[in-house]
């Protein structure tokens, strides 16, 4: 993490994080918090951030998904896989349970009942 924000603020995260996590502050993910490097077009990139602070690949897709839906007011149309909501999905190359890091392969995408294939990238 340090590679991205340097050392300095790589510990004040490392410790405020994790403890607001721990008091229930609800956490969403984003990419336009100011850090430098932050960019808008690679949502997945940030997640290995939150990996790396400790938290596991299942609380990384939570925040990214459902808890992002609350935040938004629309968390009863979306952001979970549940009867009577969008299924919006992501079907990737990979256990994103395993490690947030499959996330960057993506092999198909459900938006509004419409299936898309994403270009495969060459890694």
């Amino acid at each position: 993490m340090a590679r991205w924000i340097g050392e300095e603020r790589a510990a004040l995260l490392q410790s405020r994080l994790p403890w607001m996590r721990d008091r229930g502050v609800r956490m969403v993910m984003g990419t336009d918090a100011g850090l430098p490097g932050s960019v808008f077009d690679d949502f997945p990139g940030s997640f290995g951030l939150y990996e790396e602070l400790g938290f596991s690949p299942a609380r990384v897709i939570e925040m990214a998904t459902s808890d992002a839906a609350e935040a938004l007011g629309i968390g009863a149309e979306t952001g979970r896989v549940a009867d009577g909501l969008r299924a919006d999905l992501l079907v990737v190359d990979g256990d994103p349970l395993a490690g947030v890091e499959a996330l960057r392969r993506p092999r198909l995408v459900v938006k509004g009942g419409v299936a898309h294939v994403p270009p495969v990238r060459a890694e």
